[in-house]
């Protein structure tokens, strides 16, 4: 069953959300459901909460489920977190819920999605049934429409705020904004995004440095003859249906020197094999409004054979 596929825009940043409650089995699943991101309707700029989007794959295998039929349950505990299962009859969606310090984090393409008929997808592919009409949409977190939006929500109900405090949790990256700069359109002003990166050793810091990174990769393309460009993210999801993989996605940012190394690995079973991946090999360049990070080099594995720059291109769309 594939249903109908919309366009699911790529992302890997980490989303956040804080409670003050103490984090047993309930706390992690309630946080985890409030949770928004992007709608994967392209078509839709609106935020969808990760109980919604659950709810819109199960209804895609299961047409008659109700919000009410969605077993939530906890699997087990990992070294930081729990691993929890939204699930209706044979379908379900798995999700790492990662305890970091008062936050509670997921990665949104580490979600993995099992159908009905056991056709496994990430959230780049998902077959969805659009649910206006029955989920809760909210308009008022962000006009953003990729995934790399962070989302800071508090979660206990008998907190009172002032509207200074509102506005720390409508954004909660304002002081990082003041210390690192920001993305205005693609390049990045404030300094060396590379650099900051590099450096950082603030959890916080390091999660603002990459959205900031998720907004500009968006824009990242590679071209030979400056008429087809094969946009950074389109690789990667058509990499993913190509690969023979059954775990959670890998995703890596290293730094060595002045360049970036944006790692993007498929693994196999369990333990460190990963024959399929993509990496990118990026540096700035400086422009008259901010620094661009440019891709040097592309190199990939399908399935245990290696590819590298325009060959990696080739036998990645062919």
């Amino acid at each position: 069953m594939r249903g109908k596929f919309f366009n699911v825009i790529f992302s890997l940043v980490i989303l956040i959300s804080f409670s003050a409650c103490n984090f047993n089995t309930t706390d992690y699943i309630d946080t985890v459901k409030k949770i928004e991101v992007n709608s994967p309707n392209y078509n839709s700029k609106d935020m969808i909460t990760v109980e919604d989007l659950v709810y819109g794959f199960l209804k895609s295998n299961y047409n008659d489920i109700t919000k009410e039929d969605v077993k939530w349950e906890k699997l087990g505990n990992l070294d930081n977190g729990q691993m929890l299962q939204a699930s209706y009859k044979d379908a379900y969606v798995k999700i790492r819920a990662i305890k970091n310090g008062d936050f509670v984090e997921i990665t949104p393409l580490e979600l993995d999605f099992k159908a009905k008929d056991g056709n496994r997808y990430n959230i780049m592919e998902l077959p969805f049934t659009n649910t206006t009409n029955e989920a809760t949409v909210s308009n008022n977190v962000s006009t953003n429409t990729n995934y790399n939006d962070s989302v800071l929500s508090n979660t206990s109900s008998n907190e009172n705020y002032s509207s200074d405090n509102n506005s720390s949790v409508d954004d909660p990256y304002s002081e990082y904004r003041n210390k690192f700069g920001k993305v205005v359109k693609d390049k990045y002003v404030g300094g060396s995004l590379i650099e900051f990166i590099k450096n950082s050793n603030d959890p916080l810091e390091y999660e603002y440095l990459k959205e900031q990174f998720w907004e500009i990769a968006d824009t990242m393309y590679v071209t030979q003859d400056k008429k087809t460009y094969y946009y950074l993210n389109d690789i990667i999801a058509k990499l993913a249906t190509k690969a023979d993989y059954d775990q959670l996605t890998k995703m890596e940012l290293n730094v060595d020197g002045n360049k970036l190394y944006y790692f993007v690995g498929f693994p196999k079973e369990y333990g460190a094999n990963i024959p399929s991946w993509v990496e990118f090999e990026i540096f700035e360049r400086k422009f008259k409004d901010g620094l661009a990070l440019r891709t040097a080099h592309v190199r990939c594995s399908i399935n245990g054979v290696r590819y590298k720059d325009w060959e990696a291109i080739e036998a990645i769309y062919k």
